[in-house]
């Protein structure tokens, strides 16, 4: 069975050339195709830091493309791609798991497991325990 897979890049800077939005593309389609997976669509954000999704026309769109489509994987670089605030990476990760999405990194190449996912989580929820026992 082919899986559907939506591929997003994001970059923080306009002038960011390692890991640039086209470099990113080009390795999620390498990615793809050598896996015989269908790239549904790609997504991005430029010029747009890494942390609130909220503010990210392009994971905001990938979001609502799985929610009406039916899609096996979300691909990225590296699960920093989708978010630099761990809460919020673990937000996202919840919400594809809940739609039974497979999330992969081109960097191992491997999809993120539940053990990672659930680490992510743990330490979100660690740090932001930390930060309001500091305040």
């Amino acid at each position: 069975m082919t899986k559907k897979v939506l591929f997003y890049a994001r970059c923080a800077t306009s002038r960011q050339n390692q890991g640039s939005i086209e470099t990113q593309i080009e390795l999620g389609e390498a990615f793809v195709k050598a896996r015989g997976w269908k790239l549904i669509a790609t997504y991005s954000d430029t010029a747009v830091k890494g942390t609130n999704c909220q503010f990210r026309p392009g994971i905001q769109g990938l979001i609502a493309h799985m929610k009406r489509e039916p899609i096996d994987v979300v691909l990225c670089t590296s699960l920093d791609r989708l978010s630099r605030d761990i809460a919020d990476q673990a937000k996202i990760l919840d919400e594809f798991r809940d739609h039974h999405v497979d999330i992969w990194t081109v960097d191992p190449g491997l999809p993120a497991t539940g053990l990672k996912m659930r680490i992510l989580k743990q330490t979100a929820t660690t740090s932001i325990t930390d930060s309001a026992v500091q305040a």
